[in-house]
C-alpha cells in the first residue's frame, strides 16, 4: 500500500506471522518529515491488538486473515504521537486510525513500534459523552460508595 501527498509519503507493507500460534502482523512504516528526512520504523500489531479489533468492531469474521485484511483496508491513513522517552529509549505511542485508536510503545533504539491495544471510535465517543455528562450535570449524579467505604 502506498499513499503520497505533498507533505509526506506513507508506505506500508504488512506481513502476517504466527507468534506462539496466534496471528500477528508486521508493517514497515516509511514517512518523511517536513524537512524531507525519511524515518523508518517496524510496526508490530500484536495478536491481542487484532483480537480487540475484531471484538470491539463487532466483525464476526471467522478467519484471522479476514480480520487483518479488514483492518488494513479500513485503516491505512493514520496519525500518530509519542510521549517523551521514559525507561531509556521507550515511549508510549498512540495511533489514530479511521476506526479507532491503537495504543502501544515505541523503542527508539530499535526503531520498532508495538501496538498492543485497540479502542474503537464508538467506545471513545461513549466514554467522552459520559465524562462530559458527569462534569456538566454533576448535581444529578448520585455517588455510590465502593464496598468497604
Amino acid at each position: 500500500m502506498l499513499k503520497a501527498d505533498p507533505r509526506c509519503i506513507k508506505t506500508s507493507y504488512y506481513l502476517k506471522t504466527l507468534d506462539q500460534k496466534v496471528v500477528a502482523a508486521y508493517a514497515v512504516q516509511i514517512v518523511s518529515d517536513e524537512k524531507g528526512k525519511l524515518h523508518k520504523n517496524l510496526l508490530k500489531y500484536t495478536a491481542h491488538f487484532f483480537e480487540l479489533y475484531h471484538e470491539r468492531m463487532n466483525l464476526k469474521l471467522s478467519e484471522s486473515d479476514k480480520v487483518l485484511k479488514h483492518f488494513f483496508r479500513n485503516n491505512f491513513d493514520y496519525g500518530s504521537a509519542s510521549s517523551k522517552p521514559h525507561n531509556g529509549n521507550l515511549r508510549s505511542t498512540e495511533f489514530v486510525f479511521n476506526e479507532g485508536i491503537g495504543l502501544g510503545c515505541k523503542d527508539d533504539s530499535k526503531h520498532m513500534i508495538q501496538l498492543k491495544t485497540f479502542i474503537s471510535r464508538k467506545m471513545l465517543f461513549f466514554n467522552r459523552t459520559m465524562a462530559a455528562a458527569k462534569i456538566l450535570y454533576a448535581d444529578e449524579f448520585i455517588y455510590l460508595p465502593e464496598k468497604g467505604e
